[in-house]
């Protein structure tokens, strides 16, 4: 059996052709292989050859959404990707996000709140406002925060905007509060606000 072996020569030549029919070759192969292929030429890697795996990927059956954004247009335009392709998205968790205002947060979720059922936000590195942020999603059952006690992760921490009235009642049933040295947030005025709560987990 014949095994090609990649060779600068081979890789010289596939970044002379034109990216659609770089795709369409690529299209051929399998997800492993195309993994193994990708980490031969960065360039392959950089010429959108994940993105366009990933794009395949994506339709009404994608239900969850994980994003590690270093900005806000990083936030949007991946969130927006997810409503191009009509995902039917239920849960999105916010990793190691630099987006500092929950401000950004509550604008990029706002097409999502009809499905949006559970919000996570882990190893965060500044401090939101948990019952504004669950406020914003009417929806929700689900809210996770874990507040990072990284020493090198700055502890911005903003005045909410507005006061909720004090009859508001949101439909949360699981919360889970890991705020590191953060004693500043009142348990008491977030229970006040969840009577459907079933399971309360808080560090």
């Amino acid at each position: 059996m014949y095994e090609p072996t990649t060779t600068r020569s081979t890789i010289r030549f596939m970044k002379a052709l034109p990216f659609d029919i770089v795709s369409e070759i690529f299209s051929y192969l399998t997800q492993d292989d195309c993994i193994k292929i990708m980490s031969v030429s960065k360039s392959w890697y950089e010429r959108r050859l994940k993105n366009q795996r990933f794009l395949r990927c994506l339709g009404p059956h994608v239900r969850k959404a994980v994003l590690s954004a270093s900005s806000r247009d990083e936030l949007s335009m991946f969130l927006a990707t997810l409503l191009e392709y009509t995902c039917d998205i239920q849960s999105i968790v916010f990793r190691c996000c630099k987006v500092v205002h929950k401000d950004v947060y509550q604008v990029a979720l706002r097409p999502f709140l009809s499905t949006l059922r559970e919000l996570s936000f882990e190893d965060h590195p500044y401090r939101l406002s948990p019952m504004h942020m669950m406020a914003s999603c009417p929806n929700l059952t689900h809210y996770t925060y874990h507040f990072s006690d990284r020493p090198d992760y700055h502890t911005y921490s903003r005045v909410s905007s507005k006061l909720l009235p004090d009859t508001l009642q949101l439909s949360i049933k699981y919360l889970c509060l890991n705020t590191g040295s953060y004693s500043d947030f009142r348990l008491g005025a977030i229970l006040h606000h969840c009577p459907q709560l079933k399971c309360l987990v808080v560090n």
